[in-house]
């Protein structure tokens, strides 16, 4: 694809959502200046204090090639942001009493009995022996499992056959010894919903989550008026120069069925107002809107650090909880953040943070994919964080 160079204007929106109060938009100002000189397409950001929406603005351009302006309503694919809430239905299953964070996961799905785990390994040979333990599922949710990360599975596996494959792999350490992220882990536990629900995972969230919390545009699936909504991802060329076009891998193939693979490890497609929903109520302590979806001593528990004095996290100072990371010891990228908040990113760009002490919710939306792997990614998040922090 050629490289599009355009004029990045801003296109902000301040209208009122119902039950909000909107103020004035200085905290998207921060990324403003990354929409002007090229470094991202178009940004989408909400800042919420005390369950109500502060300020909500959309930025550049969800699509380069015909100039779409960038909408609060944009679709994005939110990747990894999709963890918690299976990390939501794992703990709902909890609730309910029908499984405990202590139970092997081979309690659930068979194939996971008579694990082997990697002992040594060179070019030549590998050494395996059986684990101490078989892997819990408070380690899938902790990421400490050491499970192996399978290859993207084809087009409509369904998930039974993703989870399979990461069955059969040998552990790469002792569970509960290492923190090491991946996707095979939140798979598995989406699998693990299945079974105890008797339900095909993205209905269980439907019907548990999305529907009743009003998530209307939240999806592993969407469909084509949907897809007409979604920001183009972009990065940077090797050599310098303006963004490209940069491809999601979900989107190989027919997404729009219900065949298609669905992956809770970082599948799901959605808008900022439905993660605002959804994050909002774990900031609540469980509840949106007057109804419960999980008690309070069970998020109270996945807010909380459960990795000890692991090495857990991909920024320094970090801890993990259920699903979610934590400031554990403010310091670079998270220096303006207070000890205890929490959330997730996704590989694009797009980002949540709740402030417990501030009772603030901190939402930055952006498709970029190479986020991660340069400097950028924290600088946007630092930039955006640093203001709505120093304003409220």
């Amino acid at each position: 694809m050629t490289p599009t160079s355009l004029p990045l204007p801003s296109h902000t929106g301040n209208d009122q959502q119902a039950g909000a109060s909107v103020h004035s938009s200085a905290c998207a100002a921060a990324l403003q200046q990354y929409v002007d000189c090229g470094d991202i397409a178009g940004a989408v950001t909400l800042v919420a204090r005390d369950g109500k929406i502060v300020e909500f603005d959309a930025l550049g351009y969800a699509n380069l090639a015909d100039r779409r302006p960038m909408k609060k309503e944009t679709l994005f694919w939110v990747a990894s942001m999709t963890k918690p809430i299976t990390a939501a239905a794992i703990l709902l299953l909890l609730d309910e009493g029908k499984l405990a964070l202590s139970d092997p996961v081979e309690k659930y799905l068979p194939e996971f009995e008579n694990s082997w785990l990697v002992r040594e390994k060179c070019d030549e040979a590998m050494v395996l022996e059986r684990p101490s333990r078989p892997v819990a599922l408070l380690d899938l949710l902790t990421h400490t499992h050491g499970l192996e990360e399978p290859p993207f599975p084809l087009p409509g596996a369904p998930l039974s056959t993703c989870v399979m494959a990461a069955a059969r792999s040998p552990l790469q350490f002792e569970p509960g010894t290492q923190w090491k992220y991946g996707n095979a882990g939140m798979n598995t536990l989406g699998r693990v919903v299945e079974v105890v629900s008797d339900l095909p995972f993205e209905v269980f969230l439907k019907v548990n989550f999305f529907d009743p919390l009003g998530m209307k545009n939240s999806t592993f699936h969407p469909d084509e008026e949907q897809l007409q909504q979604l920001a183009k991802s972009y990065k940077r060329p090797p050599e310098a120069g303006p963004l490209v076009e940069a491809e999601i891998n979900l989107l190989n193939g027919d997404v729009t069925r219900n065949e298609q693979s669905i992956s809770p490890g970082g599948g799901l497609f959605s808008t900022t107002e439905d993660i605002f929903r959804f994050y909002q109520m774990l900031l609540n302590g469980g509840e949106f809107a007057g109804r419960r979806y999980l008690s309070e001593a069970t998020v109270k528990e996945m807010l909380t650090s459960q990795t000890g004095e692991l090495e857990a996290g991909f920024k320094p100072g970090m801890a993990w909880g259920l699903g979610v990371d934590i400031v554990k010891c403010p310091q670079g990228w998270t220096d303006v953040l207070p000890v205890g908040t929490w959330g997730h990113g996704g590989a694009y760009g797009t980002s949540v943070m709740g402030v417990p002490q501030k009772r603030l919710l901190l939402i930055m939306m952006i498709q970029r994919a190479d986020f991660y792997l340069l400097v950028d990614g924290p600088k946007f998040c630092h930039a955006f964080d640093t203001a709505v922090m120093k304003k409220y």
